[in-house]
């Protein structure tokens, strides 16, 4: 499995706070407050190709190229204290705080959810597969089999590039609202305006 381009962005953080689980599940630099699973960012142990193919089969259409590569790398992953999230194939229904039973979001459950309430995207070959929040406000990650990726919110509808290309680009804008130490203003205002800036006003 290849390290996605965007890894070396995440992986900066790393320091002896860290814990590498022997799943291979890696959390990247503790937070400094007493949540057990207060990690900067959070990545999972990596999909095998069998189940690739059992999720394709579950969604009745092929993974996006660079999301299936990346599922590869990490089953899903968190970033900057949970404001961004990137959907994985593991499943967990248990409350545990434990780090070693954590997973990412399903993106099976959140494609269901995508395909009922935004049906004309879904159609057009658009998956969900991961979102950024602040305190108020959300917006979407989309991708294309044909590897077009999109940020959707209230504010509108942006095609961002490539999926590289646009994790890039959350990292651009959510980083700089965590201080050295992974810490964030807590009236979350340049997180919100972050957002904000994401997505271009709907035509």
């Amino acid at each position: 499995m290849n390290e996605p381009t965007f890894a070396h962005r995440l992986l900066q953080y790393d320091d002896a706070t860290s814990l590498v689980l022997p799943t291979g599940a890696r959390f990247i630099r503790k937070l400094p407050d007493d949540r057990s699973l207060g990690y900067l960012h959070r990545l999972f142990p990596a999909v095998t190709d069998r189940q690739l193919d059992e999720l394709e089969e579950t969604l009745a259409r092929p993974l996006p190229a660079a999301y299936r590569e990346f599922l590869r790398w990490s089953d899903g992953a968190c970033f900057f204290d949970n404001s961004i999230y990137l959907y994985g194939f593991a499943e967990n229904h248990a409350r545990s705080l434990e780090p070693v039973d954590q997973t990412a979001i399903s993106i099976r459950q959140e494609n269901q959810l995508f395909s009922a309430a935004e049906s004309e995207r879904w159609l057009a070959g658009w998956m969900k597969v991961g979102s950024a929040v602040a305190w108020s406000s959300k917006v979407d990650l989309l991708l294309r089999a044909d590897g077009a990726c999109a940020i959707t919110g209230a504010a509108g509808f942006h095609v961002a590039g490539s999926f590289d290309e646009t994790l890039c680009l959350l990292f651009d804008r959510i980083g700089p609202c965590f201080s050295g130490d992974g810490l964030i203003d807590r009236d979350y205002a340049s997180l919100e305006a972050s957002l904000a800036s994401l997505v271009c006003p709907a035509n």
